[in-house]
């Protein structure tokens, strides 16, 4: 599973394209002339990526670059986070109790190996995603950890997927970036290895390779410096439907805030992230970009580490009521983001109507629950987090404020990306643990199981890419989000969605859930296309952006 926290520095030193079958022309682009600026689209944004694996890749930054090389069955439309469109599904449907989906497939279709797109590159495909595992929280759900079975080829163009259950949301899951993209079937069995009689799925080859149906091409890859993509000639959609799309699309490795912000002031890049709160309102306020005012379905927020004193949820308790959240919000950040009022972020189904506890900024009320508590007063605690991020500097130094009034002393240390990375996916035992860290979390779709079971579940607190790095444990949330699996009950649902909120927030507090952010990204005004969807994270549908 992604997150937010991104890789500091491109390891791939070349990419070379896939070469089967051997008949098949090749996917990796031939050089172009170069192009005018109104047809190259520049992005500045403060890392790039590691790994070119759609099936293994977690990261918002990797998902960038996977959208340029790969597609799936179907994405979400617009900026909608439960309606999704055709993509290389022409039209889908399910049986009366949707258990059961009906894909038709588009015709003509070519991977960028020259290799065909049908049904049985499809089932290959996703077969892939589920068998390696790493991104099983979006469909391996719905496959019963069976896809050979579940997926069925009716005939060339027809693919049936069978849930055994009811699973209406299915098409939204399908919907996500994460763990949908379709790879090549001939370059995974060209370049597959087999292990112990197991096959790798060819992991090591997609880590610096790419065999998809995307409308790009990699042309050149510049470690540490840029990655720049190419039109994919044979692409299935065509490029003459009057747009103009963009010939060139270059990603550039640019670390330092100020000098993303000086590329896109004088119109050296289209595209950039802008982490400062002055930075971000300055530029907005020139009328040149454009930049999204609704919040992500993403929390930022800082983890409890059950130890020492936290191991009494009192103390926790206590430090949640130590954060200013609306000072923070409104203040600290200049309002580019909401205060959180639940684990999971305000515009998903599960927190609309919810019910449920909320911390205010209450110094008195920490104190009293630190003196119940019987913490010494000056007792220590460490707030980890990574370089890079600003608000995750500045969500500890507000915690540090609070916590200073109430007895309690705060360190804060900062790691970079991989160091931090290295702590939060790493398997050292809770007791090695610091006590807080920042993260920040989304959801592939609009979906409770989605969201909460890789943050907070018992089973994933070890070092598989998901978001329990504070190996958070709870067993009646467990035996929440394992019935929230399979119940479509909307009465039920929110039973459980209330339910899990009252423990993760108050009983059982698993960390403070700080704030929603806007979307950090500025898009210049001449760029159209992007519909600024709350779920896409700092990604972007590169075949519709275009130069008005």
């Amino acid at each position: 599973m992604k997150r937010y926290l991104l890789p500091t520095a491109l390891l791939v030193s070349s990419l070379v394209a896939c070469a089967a079958p051997q008949a098949a022309p090749s996917s990796q682009a031939t050089p172009a002339p170069a192009t005018d600026r109104a047809r190259t689209l520049i992005l500045a944004m403060p890392s790039l990526p590691t790994n070119l694996d759609p099936g293994v890749a977690t990261s918002g930054a990797e998902n960038m670059l996977h959208r340029a090389l790969y597609e799936g069955l179907v994405n979400f439309k617009g900026s909608s986070t439960t309606e999704v469109e055709p993509v290389l599904a022409e039209s889908f449907e399910p049986n009366a109790d949707k258990s059961v989906w009906t894909f038709k497939l588009r015709r003509g279709v070519k991977f960028s190996d020259g290799s065909d797109f049908n049904a049985e590159a499809a089932k290959a495909g996703l077969v892939r995603m589920v068998k390696i595992g790493l991104l099983g929280n979006t469909i391996n759900r719905f496959t019963s950890e069976d896809p050979e079975n579940n997926l069925v080829v009716k005939d060339e163009y027809t693919l049936e997927w069978r849930c055994g259950f009811s699973c209406p949301i299915l098409p939204q899951a399908l919907g996500t970036a994460y763990g949908t993209f379709i790879v090549s079937p001939a370059a995974m069995k060209a370049h597959e290895k087999i292990v112990d009689g197991q096959s790798d799925y060819a992991q090591a080859w997609f880590t610096n390779n790419a065999a998809g149906t995307g409308p790009y091409l990699i042309e050149a890859i510049k470690p540490n410096e840029e990655v720049v993509f190419v039109r994919n000639p044979n692409y299935w959609r065509g490029w003459d439907d009057g747009r103009q799309h963009f010939e060139r699309i270059i990603i550039r490795n640019v670390p330092e805030a100020s000098t993303r912000r000086q590329l896109l002031e004088k119109g050296d890049a289209d595209i950039a992230l802008i982490s400062t709160v002055e930075d971000y309102k300055a530029l907005r306020a020139t009328g040149r970009f454009q930049g999204s005012d609704t919040p992500l379905f993403r929390i930022n927020y800082i983890t409890f580490t059950k130890r020492d004193v936290l191991k009494d949820p009192r103390v926790r308790r206590a430090i949640s009521y130590a954060f200013d959240y609306e000072g923070y919000a409104n203040e600290v950040e200049g309002g580019l983001m909401r205060r959180g009022t639940s684990p999971w972020p305000s515009g998903m189904r599960s927190a609309v109507g919810t019910r449920g506890f909320q911390y205010t900024f209450d110094l008195e009320k920490a104190r009293a629950l630190l003196k119940e508590a019987g913490v010494p007063e000056g007792t220590e605690l460490v707030y980890l987090y990574a370089t890079g991020y600003g608000y995750y500097e500045r969500m500890g130094q507000v915690l540090q404020a609070g916590l200073e009034q109430i007895g309690l002393k705060l360190r804060l240390e900062e790691r970079d990306e991989a160091s931090f990375n290295d702590i939060f996916y790493g398997n050292q035992p809770i007791e090695e643990l610091p006590h807080l860290m920042g993260y920040a979390w989304w959801p592939d779709y609009d979906d409770f199981y989605n969201y909460v079971n890789p943050v907070f579940h018992t089973r994933n607190d070890k070092n598989d890419g998901l978001g329990n790095g504070a190996r958070y444990s709870n067993a009646e949330l467990d035996a929440l989000i394992e019935q929230s699996k399979f119940e479509t009950d909307p009465v039920k649902l929110q039973a459980i969605y209330e339910r899990a909120h009252q423990i993760l927030m108050f009983e059982d507090p698993a960390a403070i859930y700080v704030a929603e952010p806007q979307e950090e990204i500025l898009i210049a005004n001449s760029v159209k296309g992007h519909p600024w969807n709350p779920i896409h994270v700092k990604t972007f549908d590169f075949y519709n952006l275009y130069r008005e």
